[in-house]
């Protein structure tokens, strides 16, 4: 019960800005959905395909505990790299979803713990975008096996920030494994009707029932091996997403 409580106000702020409307309730997904590489992100319409030319928005460093401006850092990064590594994509996906859940109303299915220890996930990322991009300066050639290796390496230092929070706090620990695991597990049917009403959101919840199905159970943000799928998963909507005609392709 506790779960759609959380959730509800969710749906109603997506309801309220006509996503979903008297949609019916979902039916599971036999296959992922296409994602045309559109996401609406802090009031703007970004797109995730390498070849975008639109220009990208700006914004605050302080909009949304920065997961604006950083989502838009790394999408820039994206176009510019994409064919070397979907390693900004993913994280770019990761960023622009934590703003999406930051809205003003919205943020209040996490906590406030929560969203602090979401915020240095995201700043340790940061970082290691960072590294990453001076590897490409510097000659890196790139490719699947490459990506694997950076998102293998992220979620092992993610794995040392949760055992670090473990350690320091585990009633701070549970709450965010509990928050996230709502998200990551949705139930409630009206949240499910908003998420399946839009592209990007449908095809990464289509994604998580595949990882649920595979592992036969809730995905466990606590558990490497579960993110690491998710991570792969992310990996296949960027690679997915059909070139954007605005160059003419």
């Amino acid at each position: 019960m506790k779960r759609i409580i959380i959730f509800i106000p969710l749906a109603i702020i997506l309801a309220s800005c006509g996503i979903f409307g008297n949609a019916p309730i979902p039916a599971p997904q036999s296959s992922i959905p296409a994602w045309d590489g559109q996401l609406l992100v802090c009031g703007n319409t970004v797109s995730f395909a390498q070849n975008a030319v639109t220009p990208l928005p700006e914004y605050p460093a302080e909009e949304r505990l920065g997961f604006c401006a950083r989502s838009s850092k790394y999408l820039a990064l994206h176009r510019q790299y994409g064919d070397k590594t979907t390693f900004f994509g993913i994280s770019a996906e990761t960023t622009s979803s934590f703003a999406v859940l930051y809205a003003p109303f919205m943020r209040r299915i996490y906590n406030n713990d929560t969203w602090e220890f979401a915020q240095q996930l995201n700043l340790a990322l940061d970082t290691r975008v960072d590294q990453v991009v001076a590897q490409l300066q510097a000659g890196e050639t790139g490719g699947a096996a490459f990506t694997q290796q950076l998102m293998t390496l992220e979620q092992n230092n993610v794995q040392t920030m949760l055992d670090a929070l473990h350690a320091s706090d585990p009633d701070i620990y549970e709450k965010m494994l509990k928050d996230f695991g709502g998200s990551f597990n949705p139930t409630n049917p009206m949240l499910l009707r908003a998420m399946n009403s839009e592209p990007f959101f449908a095809a990464y919840e289509a994604s998580l029932a595949k990882i649920r199905l595979e592992i036969g159970g809730d995905v466990d943000f606590s558990n490497l091996a579960h993110r690491l799928k998710i991570a792969a998963a992310l990996d296949q909507m960027i690679r997915a997403i059909a070139p954007n005609p605005e160059q003419g392709q």
